[in-house]
């Protein structure tokens, strides 16, 4: 079962917030849940929410949207479908999570989502602050969620025999002021140096990790011992 709230989509403007917004969540009520609550933020479009991950790549394919809202109770398989579709086509995402298992750490990690939500913990309060990080190029991520995070990074970190990604202290400066949540505007701020310049740095952290988010580089600093 699913329902749309969908009507022509406008080509969407820079800022996520003011975007047409996808939901993807196989249980009715928390779709018509996350759909009032971005509602009652003064969202402006309406929000197209759907129970299948297949209907919902349907979707990105045809229209644009600014940010995708998934379940995590779809599993890796079908996650990894979806979040690839949204790397393409340059939409953010969040994964909204019933539970923090440590057995699921490792496979939610291992899929580049912008960002983390706790279903337990979803509020007016607590999407709009999500809104804002992601708005700033910030990770939105519940604190219970970042420990067992830090926790699978060094466990991984202590197993990990691959060579290690060689940073220039530049670089290593950039990718430290990441993840501690800073934006290009505030890392640019903060070194005297142009927001373009800090955008080329992280371009080229992510060509290094091979990764497509600022979320899966830090991940992967950790794995490597970069990050303390």
């Amino acid at each position: 079962m699913s329902y749309s709230r969908s009507q022509p989509h406008k080509p969407a403007d820079p800022s996520v917030t003011d975007t047409p917004m996808l939901a993807v969540l196989p249980n009715e009520v928390t779709r018509r849940g996350v759909t009032s609550l971005l509602d009652s933020l003064g969202h402006r479009h309406p929000v197209t929410a759907c129970a299948d991950p297949d209907e919902a790549i349907g979707w990105l394919r045809r229209e644009v949207f600014g940010l995708l809202i998934a379940s995590a109770a779809y599993g890796e398989p079908q996650l990894t479908e979806v979040v690839r579709e949204t790397a393409q086509s340059g939409v953010k995402s969040l994964l909204l999570l019933d539970s923090a298992e440590p057995e699921c750490i490792p496979w939610i990690a291992s899929i580049p989502f912008d960002g983390y939500l706790m279903e337990e913990d979803l509020t007016t309060e607590s999407m709009a602050e999500a809104l804002r990080r992601l708005e700033k190029g910030r990770l939105p991520i519940p604190d219970a969620l970042a420990r067992l995070f830090i926790t699978h990074a060094g466990r991984s970190r202590n197993g990990h025999r691959g060579p290690r990604i060689q940073l220039t202290p530049r670089e290593h400066a950039v990718l430290a002021l990441i993840a501690e949540g800073l934006s290009n505007r505030m890392i640019a701020h903060r070194f005297g140096i142009s927001e373009h310049g800090v955008k080329r740095h992280v371009a080229n952290l992510l060509a290094k990790f091979n990764c497509s988010n600022r979320a899966q580089a830090v991940s992967v600093a950790l794995q490597q011992g970069l990050l303390t």
